[in-house]
């Protein structure tokens, strides 16, 4: 068999152990900001930061803005690093549709379901407060995406 009749090898285990260093990273930075970060609802469609600062929050906001708004950089980091999350288990969810089996897949969707679950939950905790429901939501969507990834390192 030559190579030009080889189909390219899907090599899942470095795309799954990239996730699982992300989201323990994403976990530090969340951990960080569930106890530093001070987010006072003012009103509907303004929050004071913990600079006494106000900002808006909806529509879209500038990176200008996000940065003069006395957020913390480790918190936008973390942000960021969620919607890079979400992307890559998107990708990590769709390559699984070409292993053999359905376990990596169940993982690998199950997995992109909770990083969507926390992301969402993660912006209802930035937009609403600080709720200890939506940091509890995060916190197990984190934990069954990290359980799953890993589990699915074996398969």
């Amino acid at each position: 068999m030559n190579r030009a009749d080889q189909t390219p090898q899907v090599r899942p285990k470095g795309l799954l152990g990239a996730m699982l260093l992300l989201l323990a990273l994403q976990f530090v930075l969340g951990m960080y900001t569930n106890l530093f970060v001070t987010l006072v609802r003012v009103g509907h469609g303004v929050m004071r930061t913990g600079a006494g600062r106000f900002m808006r929050t909806g529509g879209s906001m500038g990176i200008g803005e996000m940065l003069s708004s006395g957020l913390s950089p480790l918190f936008m980091v973390h942000m960021m690093l969620g919607i890079l999350l979400a992307l890559l288990a998107l990708i990590v969810a769709l390559v699984s549709l070409f292993r053999e089996g359905t376990g990596c897949k169940v993982l690998a969707w199950t997995s992109f379901l909770a990083v969507l679950v926390s992301g969402y939950s993660g912006m209802r905790f930035f937009m609403y407060g600080q709720h200890n429901g939506d940091s509890l939501i995060m916190a197990l969507g984190w934990l069954i995406a990290f359980s799953a990834y890993f589990m699915a390192m074996s398969t």
